[in-house]
């Protein structure tokens, strides 16, 4: 692997290394309403020679208590290999094992596909490296009742289609721990115990 690539992952390692739920509160004038969301929370990086692909996950909780949910993957692209970004109709899969080694899948689909693109600047000794990053957000919705068993069966996998690339993987304590914390600041219902 030659310096600039080298420089290249050094920053992208160092710029995805914090990963702490921030749990953001808001007013919107358009809708007059509070909006409480997770800020975007990294549940999968991936690697592969040159390129990479960050993917992230923010939660939004809606006035008709619904959480609207939306991946981001920031792909930087390289000259040859790069990852598959989401397509307008891909499918978000969470696959939840219970303890009595029980499955149940839930499926939602993706809309309001969105692209946009920008550079950065890698600086080493003797080279300069500017670097395409493309990032491709995908809205979905779920119910409270889906989030809160994603987070507390004993094992949840996830798999999101993305063209001969999909983003694959499982939650671990930490990332249930921060579905958690979301719920437990943003969610309000009258009358019900968290």
């Amino acid at each position: 692997m030659n310096l600039k690539y080298s420089l290249l992952f050094a920053t992208l390692i160092t710029l995805s290394a914090c990963n702490a739920p921030r749990i953001v509160e808001t007013y919107d004038e358009f809708k007059k309403a509070k909006i409480c969301r997770l800020d975007p929370y990294i549940i999968r990086r991936e690697f592969t020679g040159p390129t990479s692909r960050i993917t992230t996950l923010s939660l939004e909780i809606q006035p008709d208590q619904s959480i609207k949910g939306i991946l981001l993957s920031s792909i930087v692209k390289g000259i040859f290999a790069n990852y598959d970004g989401f397509g307008p109709t891909s499918k978000i899969k969470f696959m939840l094992n219970t303890s009595d080694n029980k499955t149940e899948e839930l499926v939602f689909q993706g809309r309001d596909r969105s692209i946009t693109y920008n550079s950065q600047e890698v600086y080493g000794t003797y080279v300069r490296q500017t670097i395409l990053v493309e990032n491709i957000a995908l809205a979905f919705e779920m119910s409270l009742e889906d989030l809160r068993k994603i987070i507390t069966v004993a094992k949840t996998e996830f798999y999101v289609e993305s063209g001969n690339d999909p983003v694959k993987g499982e939650l671990d304590a930490s990332d249930k721990e921060a579905f958690k914390d979301f719920l437990d600041k943003c969610v309000v219902l009258a009358g019900e115990k968290k």
